[in-house]
């Protein structure tokens, strides 16, 4: 079953009732400044519903906070989502929209850190979270064909068009609509383990259950870098797996909410700053590819400090709350 999670402060944005007719169900994750929603298709989960079905966990996530989109997709797992879009309410799927099952894809290999939005253009651009001591990196890594059915891709990543998961530094440059004009063959691209492209909750699709762990998103860290700390932690643990993050075309349109980029800068200098240190912590952890890596990758990022004590609390009450779905049947194993 598809489920769509968007957190807002707009239920009735228009791009929220396109995500609508591209999934089983949707879930709206709201907050304290979210208005009731006009339409009866789709799940608004208030506040209040969300300490009636989550009691302890909605307690620890903060108000008016991107992270409290971590109870939708608790209520998508309970409800038994199988695949999760995780999307944002100005981020519409266009007719090229759908759940990617590529016959062939491109494994990309032989770099730490590539930046996959140059496969898809040849201006200069690249994705949120790149740490920016590799923006002049030679894209030359090594680029081998695969079966598609042979990837055992647990997260695809879309692009997006108009308005791309950039950067401040990106957009107080450039300052422009942006089409991604290419089309790489394979059109699909997969990362072998130890290759990290920054991936985000925008046109995001986790296509597998066990995974499902490493949807957690961080709250003790600046709002700009939480879905990326969140990715850098999932690339991680889905690589212990023995799965991978693929990356495809864009296939949504962003109308951007309003945002001052000097503002979103200032959220983002930690993520400028610390994303090869966070590497090299995740690196390191002793991870088994069970239950206990979200949390081990976690204590080894607060004894880095990039992350609170405290969050080490809501990583803990997160997995109960997996456990506990799982254990009495409601979710998908």
């Amino acid at each position: 079953m598809l489920f769509g999670v968007i957190t807002t402060i707009f239920p009735d944005a228009p791009a929220i009732g396109v995500v609508r007719q591209h999934v089983d169900d949707l879930v709206l994750v709201g907050d304290r400044k979210t208005p009731p929603a006009a339409s009866s298709d789709i799940r608004l989960l208030s506040i209040d519903d969300q300490f009636a079905e989550f009691p302890e966990f909605a307690g620890l996530m903060p108000f008016n906070h991107y992270a409290r989109k971590n109870i939708g997709y608790l209520h998508a797992i309970a409800r038994g989502a199988t695949i999760l879009f995780d999307t944002d309410d100005d981020n519409a799927p266009t007719a090229q929209w759908k759940v990617p099952q590529p016959e062939i894809v491109g494994a990309i290999s032989g770099k730490e850190f590539a930046n996959i939005y140059r496969l898809y253009s040849d201006d200069t651009i690249w994705p949120r979270g790149l740490p920016l001591d590799h923006l002049q990196d030679a894209q030359n890594f090594t680029v081998e064909e695969r079966r598609g059915s042979d990837a055992a891709v647990a997260v695809w990543q879309g692009l997006a068009d108009l308005a791309p998961d950039v950067d401040a530094v990106w957009r107080m440059i450039y300052d422009k609509e942006f089409i991604f004009e290419k089309t790489p063959s394979p059109d699909h691209v997969v990362l072998d383990e130890g290759t990290f492209c920054p991936f985000n909750s925008q046109n995001t699709l986790w296509m597998d259950p066990s995974s499902f762990p490493f949807l957690y998103l961080p709250w003790t860290v600046t709002f700009r870098f939480t879905d990326i700390l969140r990715g850098y932690v999932a690339s991680f643990g889905i690589w212990r797996q023995g799965k991978r993050i693929g990356f495809g075309p864009a296939t949504v349109e962003q109308a951007r909410n309003p945002h001052s980029n000097f503002k979103d800068f200032l959220s983002e200098v930690p993520m400028y700053s610390l994303g090869r240190t966070v590497y090299d912590v995740l690196a390191k952890s002793n991870l088994n590819g069970g239950d206990s890596d979200l949390l081990v990758m976690y204590e080894d990022l607060a004894r880095a400090g990039i992350v609170e004590k405290e969050e080490l609390v809501s990583v803990e009450r997160w997995i109960n709350e997996i456990k506990r779905l799982c254990s009495t049947g409601q979710a998908v194993p």
